[in-house]
């Protein structure tokens, strides 16, 4: 993404919260036209979302609990590049320990902000093809059930509102629009 001149200047930036998944900072901007105003970021690790296609042509999605949401969501695979560690190994690893299924081929599709409005992550969309059954590896907070789905019932799910995490819905609909 090319870098623009910024319509304004971070004049102070406060470090509020540090958690382990993200910070928060709350930084004092002065804008171009002299006003001065105050945004909260929250400051987290890059991550990967991983379209999985069966040869059969069937998708894997994962249904978890979301305490954000306090809900169970289906989404597809996906989770945080960890320090040092290149987008594609991490696509290659959130794959296997979620579903249990290896990729031959891991085809990097897109990149994109997940909420630009507030957070600085940049996710990585893969397409995964040519899988092997192995296994999972849950972290000890994940309890995830897998389960297959056919293209189509996954864009009736979409416009019933049972898919609603929208990097999934996204990826699906980047990922469909390129068959």
């Amino acid at each position: 993404m090319k870098k623009q001149r910024k319509p304004f200047r971070v004049l102070k930036s406060k470090h509020v919260f540090k958690g382990h998944i993200c910070d928060v900072r709350v930084e004092r901007l002065l804008l171009d036209n002299g006003k001065k105003i105050d945004r909260e970021v929250v400051r987290q690790a890059n991550a990967v979302v991983v379209v999985p296609r069966l040869p059969d042509g069937r998708l894997i999605l994962i249904r978890q609990f979301r305490h954000a949401t306090d809900g169970l969501l289906w989404e597809f695979p996906a989770g945080r590049v960890d320090k040092g560690e290149r987008p594609a190994a991490a696509a290659v690893r959130e794959l296997e320990e979620e579903t249990g299924y290896r990729a031959r081929r891991m085809k990097r599709l897109s990149s994109f902000y997940t909420s630009p409005g507030i957070s600085t992550e940049w996710m990585h969309l893969f397409a995964a093809s040519g899988l092997k059954k192995t296994k999972t590896c849950f972290e000890e907070d994940e309890f995830i059930e897998i389960k297959l789905f056919t293209p189509r019932r996954m864009e009736k799910m979409i416009r019933r509102g049972e898919i609603c995490d929208a990097k999934t819905i996204l990826s699906y609909l980047y990922w469909a629009s390129l068959r």
